[in-house]
């Protein structure tokens, strides 16, 4: 039977129906797709330009809307400012910097200031949309805002060239979109706010750097004078002088030694408290160490009824340690115990314990008869400018600082610091060492001299071995320069020959890795490189380095170390300090054995050394026009002065980048193009020769 009219409506207006319902589905499955993918790849940035752009694009390619912008509230929260925005019209409203008030009428305005989506499907018949002769087809628009928890922080823009263009079920979805993007736009503020607080951070760090470095300078600068003047004075070097006189010069030069200590001991703890304390760890013999510090200490108690003690025992084991503060931790023990005990034994014991993850290491004690401390004031002991007698009446002076120094150092050792004391008993102090595990090293020859080849060639390593092996060298090949460091702490070679162009891992970064350790930064690097980077692989090495104040003593044997042949004779003298020029003239010439030639400023040393090559250069560092940096990279790129030794002097620390100047040892630069034996024996030749002075 046919069907009626009736009928045929109801079954034309059925499958109208499901044909709507069914393109409503794929409409929204198409849109939940593509908001899915537009979040996946807006969340994966932390760049804020990077998210705006990748948001407003996207948005506008895979949901086919007219135009699309984020409108971010400023910090004030009066306006809503455009941020980005697609299309011709978007660059013009950027550059307009355009933005509209938070609650004007708007619908922009309207979705900042409820936080609730804004939609209008006729432009034309709603008067909230405002019309932008910029986007003339606007047919519907829509705000949505960006939440982060109850915070609007700004709104996205969408319009579309069709009425009704909006659907609730399109709105849910970019509500989702847009709580995506919200987050990822604070988490990308919040990482660029870290970001900038780093920045501040180093700045900071770096002018304390530079701070410091020029207050080490100024302070030490005056105290040379001072102390060595009148200690040159003392020693009759200028003619004899009176008892009274010797009485009057005696206090200036104990005063300005006790004035240095304490401006070491400040600027110590600030360099600490910076981070830019830096240990030289070398192989120490604690028992000679401690001998020597006791000699030192007795001028100490000289005055006093006090009997110094060793109980050193004979078996201590070799330890990896920075001598030079290792010396100072022991001196500023022994030194407290004489100034806090008037009488009886002061003593110095040594023993090889367990630690307390069971690793070997060395105690060293320092024991008193003097008053003791109560464990009341032992809790103060270690905190930076406290003293247990704090009083202005105290009998004894000082900063406060030589004990929480001590504990940085003997920290940064990977050793404990620890007093045990009780009123009346007198007083132990005492402080840890670890003693280090020497690596296997079974692949060495006992009697060989073992050399490190660094390069992804292995063609060129085989020419390296002819060259070398030769002439009584052990060559090691090495073709993963990242594990350039372990193999050189293994078999702490004579020295490294390396290339610079390797895949992956090039041979600066190697050259970074080596110079930050302690165990592996002397060890010479022999740069081999098609590279012609020559102002990297200068060797601005110095043969020895002496802080003012310096005392006769330092600086003759400084040079005595150098001059083991004799050879040495004339040495150059430059500093821009005409009283420090006059005092380290005075101790040449008191020696006797070096004739000193003195030249006032860079440009005048550079003269003399071009004048006369001298046979050993004393330099300061810190000179106005031509600094002891400049002078030291001419001198290492001419081949007739490369290989002059040279003190440096200064009363300034070093920052990082000149530590990192000087710490270049024994670096030199050869072409692999013209590569031959001879150069590379002579260049290891040269580099060898430094390490046995």
């Amino acid at each position: 039977s046919k069907l009626n009219d009736d009928q045929v409506f109801w079954v034309a207006r059925d499958i109208t129906e499901r044909k709507l319902s069914e393109e409503a589905i794929v409409r929204q499955n198409e849109y939940l797709a593509a908001a899915a993918e537009i979040g996946r790849l807006v969340t994966s940035t932390l760049d804020l330009d990077t998210l705006f752009s990748r948001t407003v694009n996207l948005i506008s390619e895979r949901l086919g809307f007219y135009h699309a912008a984020i409108f971010i509230i400023e910090e004030a929260g009066f306006n809503a400012v455009l941020r980005e925005a697609t299309g011709e019209a978007g660059e013009e409203m950027k550059h307009r910097q355009h933005s509209l008030a938070v609650g004007s009428k708007s619908v922009i305005g309207s979705t900042t200031a409820t936080g609730e989506p804004k939609v209008v499907n006729n432009t034309a018949s709603d008067p909230i949309h405002r019309p932008n002769p910029l986007l003339p087809e606007t047919r519907a628009e829509v705000g949505i805002p960006l939440r982060v928890g109850n915070r609007v922080i700004g709104a996205l823009d969408l319009q579309a060239t069709e009425i009704d263009a909006f659907t609730q079920d399109d709105i849910a979805i970019l509500q989702i979109l847009a709580d995506q993007i919200a987050v990822a736009i604070d988490n990308a503020r919040s990482y660029e706010l870290s970001q900038e607080a780093v920045r501040e951070m180093r700045e900071i760090d770096r002018l304390k750097s530079q701070f410091l470095a020029n207050m080490s300078h100024e302070l030490r600068t005056p105290l040379n004078s001072i102390i060595g003047f009148s200690r040159v004075i003392l020693k009759g070097i200028d003619g004899p002088v009176t008892d009274l006189q010797n009485q009057d010069l005696g206090a200036i030069y104990n005063s300005g030694q006790h004035l240095l200590g304490l401006i070491n001991d400040i600027l110590d703890l600030s360099k600490i408290e910076a981070g830019k304390m830096e240990l030289s760890f070398e192989d120490v013999n604690a028992a000679d160490l401690i001998t020597s510090v006791m000699s030192t200490v007795v001028g100490l108690v000289k005055d006093k009824p006090i009997k110094l003690v060793k109980k050193i025992s004979t078996d201590l084991p070799v330890i990896r340690a920075d001598p030079m503060r290792v010396r100072q931790v022991l001196l500023n023990l022994l030194s407290n115990a004489s100034k806090f005990t008037e009488e009886g034994m002061i003593t110095v014991a040594t023993s090889t314990n367990s630690g307390p993850t069971g690793k070997p290491e060395i105690m060293i004690s320092v024991t008193d008869t003097g008053p003791g401390i109560s464990q009341e004031d032992q809790t103060k002991l270690f905190q930076p400018f406290s003293q247990v007698d704090a009083s202005p009446t105290r009998k004894t002076g000082g900063t406060g600082l030589g004990l929480s120094i001590c504990q940085h150092l003997v920290q940064m050792h990977g050793g404990r610091i620890g007093v045990q004391s009780d009123i009346g008993k007198g007083s132990t102090f005492y402080f840890t060492l670890p003693v280090q595990q020497i690596p296997e090293t079974s692949d060495i020859p006992i009697d060989g001299r073992v050399i490190l080849a660094i390069d992804d060639d292995e063609q060129v390593i085989s020419l390296y071995e002819r060259y070398l092996e030769p002439q009584g060298f052990h060559l090691v090949a090495l073709t993963d320069p990242s594990k350039a460091k372990e193999r050189v702490r293994q078999l702490k070679p004579y020295a490294v020959t390396l290339d610079i162009m390797m895949p992956g891992y090039d041979g600066w970064q190697v050259i970074n890795d080596l110079k930050s350790d302690p165990e592996t930064r002397d060890v010479p690097v022999i740069i081999c490189s098609i590279l012609e980077q020559e102002e990297k692989g200068f060797n601005l090495g110095a043969a020895d380095y002496l802080v003012k104040p310096i005392l006769e003593d330092d600086l003759i044997n400084a040079l005595n170390r150098l001059n083991s042949d004799g050879s040495i004779r004339e040495v150059l003298v430059i500093d821009d300090d005409p009283d420090d020029l006059r005092l380290i003239g005075k101790f040449l010439n008191q020696n006797g054995r070096y004739k000193p030639v003195l030249a006032e400023g860079g440009e005048q040393g550079w003269e003399a050394i071009n004048a006369r090559t001298p046979h050993a250069v004393i330099l300061d560092l810190f000179m106005p026009k031509m600094n002891g940096f400049n002078i030291l990279e001419k001198m290492r790129s001419t081949d007739s002065l490369r290989d002059i030794p040279v003190i440096i002097v200064t009363g300034g620390d070093l920052t990082a980048e000149q530590l990192e100047q000087l710490n270049n040892f024994g670096k030199n630069l050869l072409k692999k193009g013209s590569l031959n034996e001879e150069d590379l024996l002579a260049t290891l030749d040269r580099a060898l020769k430094r390490v046995a002075r």
